[in-house]
């Protein structure tokens, strides 16, 4: 009887043995995986701790483009949510003091004769993002 068990375990074991490497089979990284690669950069924690807006690079080898939006999610992991779409990137998202608006950069076409990287404000609760400056220079950063 003692035998009858032993074997039997040891069937069980070489047949998770053998089961675990075809779960995990490994291949060779192709120019087509970088579509499923995510970069997760820039979180910003609101001023009262409730939530954390983040950036999100996807890159899209058939257009040869890469594209950047920004998320927000709750301070416990639920709720996570797009909440830029445009065709441009969006990058730097900040809270405002109060914590009900969400300022961001991107080059989006907005305003008439205004080009290159403008700050944008959005409310948090959703909405169309308003174009808050009109540079002619380079934008190179805010607070």
């Amino acid at each position: 009887m003692h035998t009858k068990t032993l074997s039997r375990l040891l069937l069980l074991t070489l047949i998770a043995a053998t089961a675990v490497p075809a779960q995990t089979a490994r291949h060779p990284l192709k120019l087509d995986d970088l579509a499923r690669f995510r970069n997760v950069s820039d979180p910003q924690i609101s001023p009262d701790g409730q939530w954390v807006a983040y950036t999100v690079s996807t890159t899209d080898p058939k257009e040869d483009k890469s594209n950047t939006h920004i998320w927000m999610v709750g301070y416990d992991g639920r709720n996570d949510r797009q909440i830029t779409f445009s065709t441009d990137s969006e990058s730097s998202p900040r809270w405002s003091p109060d914590g009900k608006y969400l300022s961001f950069t991107s080059s989006r076409s907005g305003k008439p004769g205004v080009r290159g990287s403008q700050v944008w404000l959005l409310d948090r609760s959703g909405g169309e993002a308003y174009q808050l400056t009109e540079l002619k220079g380079r934008l190179q950063g805010y607070e």
